[in-house]
């Protein structure tokens, strides 16, 4: 073994250079990765990399005591709280201060988050002979295995009757989670709604996915799915439906299918409206999503 004392470094061991890999589990990952090392010792500082490639790259650290964190740094709509602290570290999802009543009250309407992967290694060393952490020791490369901590809903609309007659939908899917811990991966309290495109799949169905961060365990609110159709006479008919049912007893919470099966459309025809006529305020500043039937 190598020792400091070893070394001419103004009389402190010097930084060591380390490689850190990913290695992802599908052919699906982002454009690059932040790495987080917190000190664990009691005069310590931490270390933060932006690694620009899902490969890896190189880091150079002060040997110590660290716990690690990474995280994908392309996440869309994503921003991070509490990034001094390896426990706190937290994403949220952006704030566009637009709000959605459902009958659980207000809740913040947002756009769904990109995809985020994390890793966490809670306890590790750099000496002069390497990287130690788990059952690896003295290593000169960090193997980092980021999971996905963004939930999949897939939404299936089926047997919408007079589906010709709507020109355009919105959508949104509320009591979702605005944050997680990126350690824990536990989620908070506080609800948001996301916003989400549906689209035709067929003559008379619609269907629709989203990311989140998903819907914790013991929290009260429902889960509302709502639609508001604008309609070819230029009304609005809106759809809720409780889902929260599918959504708490989901087989897999990271993969969740919520199914709609049969509503009911007003008949107004296909003619489209007359232009500047008949749009309900309500819609507010959403982009349409135009249906194609």
């Amino acid at each position: 073994m190598t020792a400091c004392s070893d070394l001419i470094y103004d009389g402190e061991c010097p930084p060591q250079q380390l490689e850190v890999n990913f290695v992802w589990s599908d052919d699906q990952r982002p454009d690059g990765m932040t790495v987080w090392f917190f000190s664990t010792d009691a005069n310590g500082s931490d270390y933060r990399f932006d690694i620009a490639s899902a490969t890896g790259g190189k880091v150079s650290l002060p040997v110590g005591n660290y716990s690690m964190l990474t995280v994908n740094n392309d996440a869309r709509n994503v921003t991070f709280i509490h990034e001094d602290s390896f426990e706190a570290y937290t994403a949220s999802v952006v704030n566009e201060d637009d709000t959605w009543k459902t009958a659980d009250g207000s809740e913040a309407l947002v756009t769904p988050p990109g995809m985020l992967w994390a890793t966490t290694i809670g306890a590790g060393s750099v000496s002069v002979e390497g990287a130690s952490y788990g059952y690896i020791t003295d290593s000169e490369r960090i193997w980092c295995h980021p999971e996905e901590i963004c939930a999949r809903y897939h939404v299936e609309v089926r047997s919408v009757n007079n589906l010709k007659s709507a020109k355009a939908v919105q959508s949104a899917l509320s009591g979702l989670s605005a944050t997680v811990n990126v350690r824990e991966h536990s989620l908070s309290d506080t609800d948001i709604a996301e916003r989400f495109a549906l689209k035709t799949d067929g003559a008379n169905a619609l269907t629709g996915d989203l990311l989140t961060f998903g819907k914790k365990r013991d929290d009260p609110t429902h889960n509302y799915l709502v639609m508001r159709f604008r309609m070819s006479d230029g009304s609005i008919h809106e759809v809720t439906t409780d889902v929260t049912d599918q959504i708490v007893n989901a087989p897999d919470p990271m993969n969740v299918d919520i199914i709609i099966d049969c509503i009911t459309l007003p008949d107004t025809g296909e003619k489209p409206p007359i232009p500047g006529e008949g749009l309900d305020v309500t819609v507010g500043d959403w982009t349409d999503i135009e249906i194609y039937v």
